[in-house]
């Protein structure tokens, strides 16, 4: 087993930590739109906070509590992204409103879950490299999966046909709109070809293998930023 590194984590999440603090300062300011920027900050939170949940899960494996820590993070950024590219590509659409809505009564219902239930993880966490490898219930990592990739999915379609649209959104706009969905675009297959490539230590480890390549999606949010609060 390769022994487990926290440089990468560290470094990752230290870095999204200070975009989130630098996005959230525009904020404070009234600097953009909020409709953009407070999505753009709790991504960057959350991307943030699983980095950093994660080099606590290795700091002491046996202990559970920041496994389920980090799954209840990053179960929260599908939703977000959801919301984000919903309100920019179709800002007038109250049925779109709504249904961007729905992921985050299924976000909420996962993270009570594995906050909750003893039997969402079943044993302590293997870390080996710059990767944690989750040993969780089947039925659990089924829901989560699925809610998961079907959240990624959503996000790229959403942003796809976003783009698509003729006349709405404006140019800043469906430049944000192609800089979340490159983003999420980018990480996800990175993660898919590192799973493959390296098999034995991917076990169990798709959130960890995902969130080290969102440093991709965190570079989208930070041009976002740059962008909509650039007079």
């Amino acid at each position: 087993m390769i022994e487990y590194s926290s440089t990468l984590a560290l470094i990752t999440g230290i870095s999204e930590l200070l975009l989130a603090v630098w996005a959230a300062k525009h904020v404070i300011k009234n600097n953009g739109r909020r409709t953009v920027m407070i999505p753009v900050v709790a991504m960057l939170i959350f991307l943030a906070g699983y980095q950093l949940i994660e080099v606590l899960v290795c700091g002491n494996t046996e202990n559970l509590f920041w496994s389920r820590l980090a799954f209840a993070d990053i179960i929260w950024l599908p939703p977000l992204g959801v919301w984000f590219i919903s309100a920019i590509a179709w800002p007038k659409n109250r049925l779109i409103k709504q249904l961007s809505m729905l992921p985050f009564l299924m976000a909420a219902g996962l993270t009570i879950w594995v906050l909750a239930s003893k039997n969402a993880l079943i044993a302590g966490t293997v870390c080996q490299a710059v990767v944690a490898a989750y040993q969780t219930n089947d039925t659990f990592l089924a829901a989560y999966g699925i809610f998961y990739q079907l959240g990624m999915l959503a996000m790229m379609t959403l942003g796809v046909l976003g783009l698509a649209q003729k006349n709405n959104p404006n140019h800043k706009d469906r430049q944000h709109l192609l800089d979340i969905t490159i983003g999420t675009l980018l990480f996800t297959f990175l993660a898919s070809m590192a799973e493959r490539a390296f098999p034995d230590i991917a076990v169990g480890a798709t959130p960890s293998v995902m969130c080290h390549f969102a440093i991709s999606l965190a570079i989208g949010l930070a041009r976002i930023t740059a962008r909509e609060t650039h007079n």
